[in-house]
């Protein structure tokens, strides 16, 4: 006990080091109980940037035109002869495709060095900043400026139908949706209902 201060050395000092001890530990824990807390609720945790929104945006609008793209089709291949009631479900290859504008800035140097010997060396080093354009919508909040949006690609489709039993009424199917999604045809199958 050679390095501790004098009010420490002592018989009381012993109980005095104890709670200082206990009280460090104390604020430790009070410390890492605030942080959890603050996980918890919310506070204090960095809200998502901007581009977490735009792709949770993106994948909710892709459900979206995935079911209404269904139900056109529904109501598209019902009215053909022989089909009857329709139910179709289709499958996409990835959600809705967002490229975002970006702002590069590219910098670069030469270094040219000579050694006694009298040979040259040069150096070239180059950087480059990119970052999304970020734009401020009427509600105040950030979002990234998009300069293309692709909708997603349908890799296959199956309808059910109640006269999908037909040969003919298959085969129009077929040739619809097709056409309609620009499907390869071994990729659609057409089903009788049951």
């Amino acid at each position: 006990m050679k390095n501790l201060p004098d009010f420490f050395k002592g018989k009381g000092g012993k109980a005095a080091l104890n709670g200082a001890v206990l009280l460090l530990i104390a604020g430790f824990a009070l410390f890492a109980l605030n942080g959890i807390f603050q996980k918890n609720t919310g506070a204090g945790v960095k809200a998502p940037d901007a581009g977490t929104q735009a792709e949770a945006s993106a994948s909710a609008s892709c459900g979206d035109y995935e079911l209404g793209l269904e139900q056109r089709l529904e109501d598209t291949l019902s009215q053909m002869d022989g089909v009857g009631k329709v139910k179709v479900m289709l499958t996409l290859s990835y959600g809705k495709e967002l490229t975002v504008a970006q702002d590069s800035v590219t910098s670069g140097s030469d270094i040219s060095e000579t050694d006694s010997g009298g040979g040259t060396r040069t150096t070239k080093t180059t950087s480059a900043d990119t970052k999304n354009i970020i734009i401020q919508d009427s509600g105040g909040s950030d979002t990234p400026l998009i300069v293309k949006e692709a909708r997603p690609k349908v890799e296959g489709v199956v309808v059910v139908a109640e006269g999908g039993g037909s040969a003919y009424v298959r085969d129009a199917v077929t040739k619809a949706v097709g056409a309609v999604l620009g499907v390869a045809v071994h990729k659609i199958q057409v089903f009788k209902m049951k």
